[in-house]
């Protein structure tokens, strides 16, 4: 299981624990996620980012305030506890000419296809994240919120 979905499982239990508010449960269940994908990666700057430009889609001051210390927090438990060490070890990479014309060469069409594809999609209405007609697209902090305060850890235990 994803190590930023069982977080945001068990601050689900907080979240009706304490009978946190909306916007409280959405900073909780967001700094969750991203403390549990710092720790597991011993990245706490892409847990902060994470947090603010995926979960949160804000970068005002509180949201910052808490996704930060959540982040490195969760970071500085795991490396107690693992060690600073690699935990996924990687092939050496080689820099070689193929590796370097394909990404030169595969580029422009990329980039042709996602500007056709920005362009196509302005003209579509926008639908906020908690909007009904989405549905359960996986969405962690629309979903948690329809969990009680036993059920982030009753899926969590399914997974």
């Amino acid at each position: 299981m994803a190590p930023r979905e069982m977080s945001a499982a068990f601050a689900s239990l907080w979240v009706h624990r304490f009978g946190l508010d909306a916007d409280e449960a959405k900073l909780l269940l967001a700094c969750a996620s991203g403390a549990g994908l710092a720790a597991v990666y011993n990245v706490p700057m892409a847990g902060v980012l994470f947090t603010l430009e995926v979960m949160l889609c804000a970068w005002d001051k509180k949201s910052v305030a808490a996704a930060l210390p959540a982040s490195v927090t969760a970071t500085a438990v795991a490396r107690y506890g693992l060690g600073d060490a690699v935990q996924y070890h990687l092939p050496q990479a080689f820099l070689n000419t193929p590796l370097l014309v394909c990404p030169a060469l595969a580029g422009p069409p990329v980039g042709a296809v996602a500007t056709v594809f920005v362009r196509s999609t302005k003209h579509l209405p926008f639908l906020p994240r908690d909007n009904a007609r989405i549905g359960k697209a996986g969405n962690q902090l629309g979903f948690a919120g329809m969990l009680d305060g036993s059920g982030g850890p009753a899926l969590f235990a399914a997974k």
